[in-house]
């Protein structure tokens, strides 16, 4: 969890386990270039105050620091956020006692950076009440993810 991987090749990486954390695929639209964030909570600000929680150390923990982070490694690479494309998965409200409704907040945080940042969301699996893990990541930008014991593509 918090972990942010640049690479040309995805596809030996997966995301597994996600509950109210988001698994966050971004690409270019040439397919030349893949980021994959596994984030945990919405806002870095939010938790400043918080120890234990929050860790300057594993910035894209942060829904909201994984998608700056993103955009800057793909620009540092000649890559414009137009040429960007993201797809979405977890976000769920596992627990029912959940009051903060953290994945909510992710979901909504993540969508929030990506308009700003002018990343197009091409696909997203999220919400509901079960986790889910991204099984495979291929090089045409297309995910396979295990929800409800079945494999769907996005």
């Amino acid at each position: 969890m918090g972990e942010l991987i640049i690479t040309d090749n995805p596809e030996d990486l997966s995301l597994l386990g996600l509950g109210s954390c988001i698994g966050l695929i971004v690409y270019d639209s040439n397919y030349k270039l893949f980021a994959v964030a596994h984030t945990m909570l919405p806002e870095i600000h939010a938790y400043k105050d918080r120890p234990g929680i929050f860790d300057p150390t594993v910035p894209a923990k942060y829904t909201d620091v994984a998608v700056k982070l993103i955009v800057k490694k793909f620009r540092d690479n000649g890559i414009g956020n137009g040429n960007l494309r993201a797809k979405l998965v977890g976000g769920g409200q596992i627990f029912e006692r959940d009051i903060i409704r953290v994945g909510e907040k992710n979901i909504a945080s993540v969508k929030n950076e990506l308009q700003e940042e002018g990343v197009k969301i091409e696909s997203e699996l999220v919400g509901g009440n079960q986790g889910v893990s991204v099984l495979h990541i291929k090089k045409n930008g297309k995910i396979d993810v295990k929800k409800d014991g079945k494999i769907v593509e996005i």
